[in-house]
């Protein structure tokens, strides 16, 4: 059952979340509707998102301590960490995806994906539109998917309630705009 299904996110995932959770506006840019299905897969499920180790070095590199602070918190608190594979095979799985993505810029997605599907996910959540096209078909036991590909899978009834909810002090309590 998806529901209980072990999910990574990416760092673009990550971010989001974190913003989302921090900060109570609607996305209305051209990704909102993934936005929102991302937010809507946290609360909507009884299970954590996590990150993988790349993701955690990236979002530590951010230079801004308020924003680098709030990816932190919501990683030490509301998501859990991908557990560590061995460093060798993590490599040889890496180096497969390198293969078909390549670039510079591309090696941290491609870590992502290795650390994430030698961690035990079953999914990658990710609404980078090139890393799933390059790399979607070539997975072996993570799948790559949307955030609204992987919500509409869910089957979600309309009406439902969350199981996470934010806080009544949140202000994103008070939106409506993620309620399913």
């Amino acid at each position: 059952m998806l529901i209980n299904t072990d999910i990574a996110i990416d760092s673009n995932c990550h971010t989001y979340l974190v913003d989302a959770m921090y900060s109570c506006e609607q996305p209305v840019d051209k990704l909102a509707n993934q936005k929102i299905a991302l937010l809507r897969i946290y609360l909507y499920r009884n299970k954590i998102l996590h990150i993988s180790p790349t993701v955690k070095l990236e979002y530590q590199k951010i230079k801004e301590t308020s924003k680098k602070e709030r990816h932190d918190g919501v990683s030490n608190v509301l998501l859990g960490d991908v557990p560590k594979s061995d460093y060798k095979i993590t490599e040889n799985r890496f180096n497969f995806y390198a293969n078909f993505y390549k670039g510079k810029k591309k090696e941290n997605d491609c870590r992502i994906l290795a650390e994430s599907e030698l961690g035990g996910c079953l999914y990658l959540l990710t609404y980078d539109f090139d890393f799933l096209k390059q790399l979607k078909e070539k997975t072996k036991s993570i799948k790559m998917r949307t955030p609204v590909e992987f919500w509409d899978s869910l089957n979600i009834s309309k009406g439902s309630k969350p199981i996470r909810a934010p806080h009544p002090t949140n202000p994103l309590s008070k939106q409506t705009w993620w309620i399913w």
